[in-house]
């Protein structure tokens, strides 16, 4: 937050938003020089000779060691809300962002900066009118995870997914989908240490230099200039996600600015459009570009070895790895009914403290122990707790008044959520109520019918981009088995390549 109005640049079509500048092409110049090093180069007997003695990971800790850490702030609370109402309506998502005027007394000329995915950023977008002071923050984590995808689609023609089966993926259908976000950058990472690798060599070995790969004859060396392309634009990847790691915002910002076109080239133009309006509010914006150099990212502390840098996530990335990763496996059924599902995510949470606690024990390291400890995320749902301990109250009272004459003591603290009952009290219904038994759905896999088969054909139409009513006019005439993600994964594999 601010307290006091932010200078504002106003932009032209000559300012620089996209492109490569001096020091992305530094940082990108370290990644192959760190390559060579490691293959320390000598020519003996006319025969070029190398070392072998490293991995991926050893070039990846020997890029690390010579890029600058920044998030120079301390490590952040992150704080989960209790759910709020549809995150599909901009209207939801502006009332949700409205509370925390109050909560911060925010002044009239004070941002509100918000940290969102690529499809909450673009509702935050359209909520300026309303409210021009919402500054919305692209999420870094998400944007790597579609880099990913970029880099597929533009090179999966090109061999890429041959590389990654000998790489051992076994579906490469979740791979190209990038749904484990780890496992496809591993694989990604691995591939591009292979490529830089055997280029060095190879262009050593010829006497060649990187310049002459790209400026020579177009219908020369095809595959050397295809592979050169996907070892330089996965520089691009890697220095973001680096930089993620560091916290060096100036990094991450020049990654970013240099890999926007890519995006474009692959008919991504929601996040096109989402980078080109993050990087022309920091451009307007001075101030907040001092404020993303000193808490870009999420910070935690290394305390195993002294002087050791934190590990920095992107906020999104946080969020999803410390909190809403856990719920979203551990929310049961297609919930509709909006107690029910805060109910369940209060319990998740409450569980996951707990399991939390108990490794922290078992284990004798109380680092990692509850969040509460940490400090790695705090759980901000007092209103509604209160809340519910007051219904709680309200139906004990009430139970009293309808069976006076039965013996029951019942403790609600308007702090906790626990309840203390008499031993001499008989179960209450809620407790002797048998519950039914849950049908299990492990392994179990529904078949398209013909009907549905029906209904799905008018997908086929679109060939790049499935727009988003022609899912929901589909969703709504199918079965409760299908879900928005089955739909489009459906027509993801089924459309006319």
């Amino acid at each position: 937050m601010n307290n006091s109005p932010e200078p504002f640049v106003e932009l032209t079509d000559e300012t620089p938003l996209f492109g490569t500048n001096e020091n992305i092409n530094d940082i990108l110049m370290v990644f192959q020089q760190t390559i060579n090093e490691l293959l320390d180069f000598e020519m003996i007997n006319d025969e070029l000779i190398y070392k072998k003695d490293f991995n991926a990971d050893t070039v990846k800790c020997a890029i690390l060691s010579k890029l600058n850490p920044g998030c120079l702030g301390p490590s952040p609370d992150v704080i989960i809300l209790e759910p709020g109402a549809n995150p599909n309506s901009d209207e939801e998502i502006l009332q949700v962002a409205k509370m925390y005027k109050d909560d911060f007394s925010m002044e009239d000329h004070s941002f509100l900066d918000i940290v969102a995915d690529e499809a909450i950023y673009r509702r935050l977008i359209r909520c300026w009118d309303k409210w021009p002071k919402i500054r919305p923050i692209l999420g870094q984590w998400h944007t790597s995870r579609d880099f990913c995808l970029v880099l597929i689609v533009l090179f999966s023609s090109y061999g890429l997914l041959s590389f990654a089966s000998h790489l051992g993926v076994q579906f490469l259908d979740k791979f190209e989908m990038a749904v484990d976000y780890r496992s496809t950058a591993r694989v990604l990472d691995l591939i591009w240490v292979a490529v830089g690798v055997a280029i060095s060599i190879y262009i050593n070995n010829k006497g060649m230099t990187t310049l002459e790969i790209i400026e020579g004859n177009n219908n020369e060396n095809i595959c050397l200039k295809i592979w050169y392309t996907y070892f330089k634009w996965t520089r691009i990847w890697k220095a973001h996600q680096m930089a993620m790691r560091i916290g060096n915002f100036d990094l991450q910002r020049d990654a970013l600015s240099a890999a926007s076109p890519l995006f474009a080239s692959t008919a991504k133009f929601n996040y096109t459009t989402a980078i080109a309006h993050f990087l022309s509010t920091i451009v307007a914006y001075s101030k907040f570009e001092e404020k993303l150099r000193y808490c870009c990212s999420f910070k935690i502390p290394n305390k195993n070895f002294k002087n050791a840098h934190p590990t920095c996530f992107g906020f999104d990335e946080a969020l999803k790895t410390f909190g809403v990763k856990f719920i979203k496996q551990h929310v049961n059924e297609n919930v509709i009914d909006e107690k029910t599902l805060k109910d369940q995510i209060k319990d998740i949470q409450d569980e996951r403290e707990r399991i939390d606690l108990l490794m922290s024990k078992y284990l004798g390291d109380h680092s990692i122990s509850s969040r509460r400890t940490a400090r790695v995320v705090g759980t901000k749902i007092k209103d509604y707790n209160q809340k519910k301990s007051r219904e709680k109250k309200t139906r004990a009272e009430n139970k009293n008044l309808a069976n006076p004459t039965e013996p029951t003591q019942i403790v609600i603290a308007e702090s906790s959520n626990k309840r203390q009952f008499d031993l001499n009290d008989p179960c209450s219904p809620e407790t002797t109520k048998p519950r039914l038994k849950k049908r299990k759905t492990t392994g179990s896999r529904h078949h398209t019918t013909k009907d549905e088969m029906d209904i799905f054909i008018v997908l086929k139409v679109y060939k790049d981009k499935l727009p988003d009513d022609a899912i929901a006019n589909v969703h709504k005439h199918l079965s409760n088995v299908w879900t928005i993600k089955k739909v489009r994964e459906w027509w993801y594999n089924h459309k006319d390549k």
